[in-house]
């Protein structure tokens, strides 16, 4: 620019002024960026400004500094941030990056387990991350994959088991899951027993299981119940009963009882017997049981001896004997015999009669006797 003076003399002077214009500052905030939840990246581009020039990032939220050229961002959600570059000559110049934060992975490894030794279950979530997740479980020790959403665990031990989801943004998500052991129920199906046929008995030890157990007795044929701890059993012959425990785990014992069934002894009262009034007579059949067994005859009060096999009855009125046989195993069985009295007959031999020599009469009553 000129500037021309002229006084009132007419005279005049000029001089001159030069305005230079600078160019506005350069500010170069960078590309926009994405991060995960709790990342960080560097920010502002390259190069942002001149020498010299000064930096100021707003907002400062998530910044490790406002006043550099390439702060770090780490914010906790999804942020524009703008930069203001002021050169040597004061001039400035604006720019802005958004750096988007997406949310970790979603990762659940599912509930704590309980499994029996030597059956797995499957661990992990439903679902387990977003498709396209990716998942790493560790240790490995135990798993069918360490790879997969839900392996099944088997481990020999009580194992903490962690797994790590990286869905398709590369966030990544963790959770983990306690595998506990459980222990083999207690069974105990008691002892074996021995029963005479047509008794019962009770079977199952104690205790037959923990708390909170199932029971399962197999086979089902002459038990009160299959699914209590101590059913009775009246079997008809001799059975061996399988007791399966589940405990609240799912974990499974099972053992064995056997219930021996004797027959029962062979008994024989004999046959029915007739006497006269004032007799007697052997009662019992031939043989009325095995070697080794014992009798109990009743009523007792008209024998010879209730406690052997072919007592002596002298009854005096018609009598129902009954005779209980006791084996060596213990059972019984029991038969019974009558002895009826018969009637005595009527006998007339009529009056006295007086003949002559020579002559004849006829004698007895009518009638002497039955037919």
């Amino acid at each position: 620019y000129t500037v021309t003076v002229r006084n009132s003399n007419g005279c005049t002077s000029t001089d001159q002024v030069v305005v230079t214009v600078n160019a506005n500052a350069a500010a170069n905030a960078g590309a926009d960026k994405t991060i995960c939840v709790g990342g960080n990246v560097a920010i502002g581009g390259s190069p942002t400004g001149s020498p010299g020039s000064n930096y100021a990032w707003s907002p400062s939220t998530g910044l490790s500094s406002t006043s550099v050229a390439n702060p770090v961002a780490s914010p906790s959600t999804t942020t524009n941030y703008t930069v203001l570059v002021t050169d040597v000559n004061g001039c400035t110049g604006t720019d802005q990056v958004r750096v988007t934060v997406n949310p970790s992975a979603f990762a659940d490894a599912g509930p704590d387990k309980i499994i029996c030794v030597g059956v797995g279950q499957p661990i992990g979530g439903s679902p387990t991350g977003n498709i396209g997740s990716t998942y790493l479980w560790s240790p490995s020790t135990g798993l069918s994959s360490a790879t997969a959403s839900n392996p099944t665990a088997n481990p020999a031990s009580t194992t903490i088991y962690t797994v790590l989801v990286t869905d398709a943004n590369g966030c990544t998500g963790t959770d983990q899951v306690t595998v506990s052991i459980g222990a083999i129920p207690t069974v105990d199906a008691g002892a074996d027993k021995t029963i005479c046929i047509g008794s019962s008995t009770t079977i199952g030890g104690s205790p037959t299981g923990a708390a909170g157990s199932t029971f399962s007795w197999s086979p089902a044929t002459g038990l009160s119940s299959v699914s209590v701890a101590n059913p009775i059993a009246n079997p008809t012959t001799t059975r061996t009963y399988t007791v399966v425990v589940t405990d609240a785990a799912g974990c499974t014992a099972s053992d064995q009882v056997v219930v021996n069934v004797n027959p029962s002894p062979v008994v024989n009262a004999g046959t029915d017997k007739s006497i006269c009034p004032g007799g007697s007579i052997a009662i019992g059949g031939s043989p009325t049981s095995a070697t080794g067994v014992s009798f109990s005859w009743s009523p007792a009060g008209t024998l010879s001896n209730s406690n052997v096999s072919n007592p002596i009855a002298s009854p005096i009125v018609n009598t129902i004997y009954t005779v209980t046989v006791t084996d060596a195993n213990g059972c019984t069985a029991t038969d019974d015999v009558e002895v009826t009295i018969n009637s005595v007959p009527t006998a007339d031999a009529g009056a006295d009669k007086i003949i002559c020599d020579g002559k004849s009469t006829t004698i007895g009553g009518s009638p002497t006797g039955p037919a």
